[in-house]
């Protein structure tokens, strides 16, 4: 110890020391990370099961929403072209088809019973069946004289327009968003009401289409 420069001494002391808390560190640093690991496992195998569960939930659920609003999606797609289908052939029953089998879809059902209203209301004026067809040549300018329709025939036309024109003014008179239909139905109505020659109720039907347009 003598011959031993106390300077050297002491930087051993400190090396040893330094090396003594270094390996305590790490001592305690591995005791800390193996506790930690073993909560770690632990919790994973009391909780790792509902986990597993309450992530499957989440995935199925978004899973399903994308298969309904995909589902809905081609629904409405397929309503309208149905629909304009319909519109194209002119024919009321199977816009009538239309609009019973897209009940609520949209504005498609509504659209439907007016078009097939129309057809009817003008077929009626015109007094031949919906879809008759025309030829100069032929009795009454009709290519098929029995689409000439009788007054009772017209008269059950008539009914049955004024009936999907009310239907169409009840589901959308009270709702703002729609006022465009419920005006288009409420025209039809009066029209009707001309065509019957009930006049007091084309006024009223008029007076209700003023106070809707001025209301929306």
């Amino acid at each position: 110890l003598l011959c031993f420069p106390p300077v050297a001494f002491c930087q051993v002391s400190i090396a040893m020391s330094m090396d003594q808390r270094q390996q305590q560190i790490q001592t305690g640093a591995g005791l800390t990370e193996s506790r930690l690991n073993t909560e770690f496992v632990d919790f994973l195998r009391k909780y790792s099961t509902w986990f597993l569960v309450a992530m499957l939930v989440v995935v199925a659920g978004y899973v399903g929403l994308r298969r309904l609003s995909e589902a809905k999606d081609t629904k409405l797609r397929s309503a309208f072209e149905q629909y304009e289908a319909a519109v194209k052939a002119g024919n009321p029953a199977g816009l009538l088809r239309v609009a019973d089998d897209f009940d609520g879809q949209a504005g498609v059902s509504l659209l439907a019973r007016l078009n097939a209203a129309d057809i009817k209301l003008t077929s009626a004026i015109a007094g031949m069946q919906p879809g008759a067809e025309l030829d100069a040549k032929s009795k009454g300018g009709l290519k098929n004289p029995d689409d000439m329709l009788t007054a009772e025939k017209r008269d059950v036309l008539l009914k049955e327009a004024a009936s999907e024109f009310a239907t169409v003014r009840s589901a959308t008179q009270n709702d703002s968003k729609r006022s465009v239909l419920a005006l288009r139905a409420i025209f039809g109505q009066a029209a009707v009401a001309e065509t019957q020659g009930k006049w007091d109720d084309a006024i009223n039907n008029y007076k209700a289409v003023i106070e809707l347009a001025k209301s929306s």
